[in-house]
């Protein structure tokens, strides 16, 4: 079962609007990990329902030696693909653009576009398909842990189960049970 304050598409939700980014450039690579995951699960979702979801571009990140060599190594560790662009191939690639002397330029293709309201519904659809329940918008009041049960009670009804995943947004996540 899933509870949403909100609902998917509501103003005050991280899932509004037409599209999200996507990118492999993190300075972790846990991070790198994930998102490359991200991206076979985007892909197996649109192959399912023959949808477009992920709008592919590339991306490029200019910045600091420091800062770029962080996300270099996160993506050499995770063997995500990427290209390392000197000025004069930075200005080859994409005329409209000057890097500094003390900058440098990474290239890597696996970046783009989610498009957020086309990938909701996909996922509404999918979540649906495989036995869930959603239900939105439907405020959670409290949260109660017992030895072998938590129950959930929201401003509709009481919900037990064995374990309950509270994600209470701007990347908050926490698991009970």
């Amino acid at each position: 079962m899933g509870i949403d304050r909100w609902g998917s598409g509501h103003p005050v939700t991280s899932s509004t609007g037409a599209s999200r980014s996507i990118r492999l450039a993190y300075d972790d690579v846990r991070y790198v990990r994930l998102a490359r995951k991200a991206f076979e699960g985007w892909r197996r979702l649109e192959a399912a329902q023959d949808v477009t979801l992920l709008v592919e571009t590339g991306q490029l990140d200019v910045g600091p030696g420091v800062k770029l060599e962080a996300l270099a190594a996160a993506m050499r560790a995770a063997d995500a693909p990427f290209e390392e662009l000197d000025d004069v191939a930075v200005r080859r690639r994409f005329p409209e653009l000057v890097i500094g002397s003390d900058e440098r330029a990474l290239f890597h293709p696996d970046a783009g576009t989610v498009l957020a309201d086309a990938g909701m519904r996909a996922l509404a659809i999918d979540a649906r398909d495989a036995g869930a329940e959603l239900s939105m918008p439907e405020r959670c009041v409290a949260i109660e842990i017992g030895a072998d049960v938590v129950t959930v009670t929201t401003d509709r009804r009481t919900a037990r189960a064995e374990r309950v995943v509270i994600a209470g947004g701007h990347g908050l996540a926490t698991s009970y049970g």
